[in-house]
């Protein structure tokens, strides 16, 4: 499954609201961010004027990372090894690793 602007709207709506608690809660000190399941190069997403996007943003990625390109150039698709999660510190969590730990404050 290649992961897209479509794919990445509705994992943020299935994971809005984790065990009661609203993602934005949880989000202090987690910054969006994509991994390569086959390298586990990890990348923040960030926006087009290079600081960390508040939010998942697939143009930002390696080229290499990018399945399918529109018409204006602008990442759609990334290839299916690209998973969308969040950095904390130094390490990286996926959406589900999140949703199954309780975090400090």
């Amino acid at each position: 499954m290649l992961i897209s602007s479509t794919a990445l709207q509705k994992q943020k709506t299935t994971y809005q609201k984790l065990s009661g608690v609203d993602i934005s809660d949880l989000c202090v000190g987690f910054l969006p961010a994509f991994r390569d399941l086959r390298t586990d190069e990890t990348h923040l997403s960030i926006t087009a004027e290079g600081e960390v996007s508040p939010i998942h943003l697939i143009e930002s990625l390696p080229i290499d990372w990018v399945a399918e390109w529109d018409a204006k150039g602008r990442a759609v698709t990334l290839s299916p090894t690209i998973i969308a999660g969040f950095f904390r510190g130094e390490q990286f969590f996926t959406l589900q690793e999140i949703e199954n730990k309780i975090w400090d404050a």
